[in-house]
């Protein structure tokens, strides 16, 4: 079965096999094999410089879901084909450029329009 760890918290940056220890250790098994590293953060409040760990791994055996430890399902992302049309992206924030980057890399047509100043001055109010 296949499992998602999250919050292992470590002292330091660990690699791989340091990891699978800690998480034997840690949910008492006595294996597990397939880790991944899922996400890495780290944990700075009150000056605590810890590195905290998601790990999806699989169990020989069947484990009972604690607040930390769910079952893993793959989750796939499907991507819709964008149709050849002219698009109008309003806003260039986040989204708005993201998904202009996408339509240029497809060959797509698109008119983006923004209500903010204009590039020269927005330069001036950043510098």
């Amino acid at each position: 079965m296949k499992y998602i760890y999250h919050n292992l918290i470590t002292f330091k940056e660990e690699n791989i096999d340091t990891l699978k220890n800690l998480l034997i250790k840690k949910l008492s098994l006595k294996s597990c094999f397939n880790i991944i590293i899922n996400k890495k953060s780290f944990d700075t409040r009150k000056n605590k410089g810890n590195v905290v760990y998601s790990l999806i791994f699989d169990s020989p055996i069947n484990l009972k879901e604690t607040l930390n430890l769910k079952l893993y399902e793959d989750q796939e992302i499907v991507f819709t084909p964008l149709i050849k049309k002219d698009y109008l992206i309003v806003g260039m924030g986040p989204a708005g450029l993201f998904f202009a980057l996408l339509a240029f890399y497809r060959g797509l047509k698109m008119t983006i329009i923004e209500r903010g100043k204009c590039i020269e001055e927005r330069v001036k109010d950043l510098n």
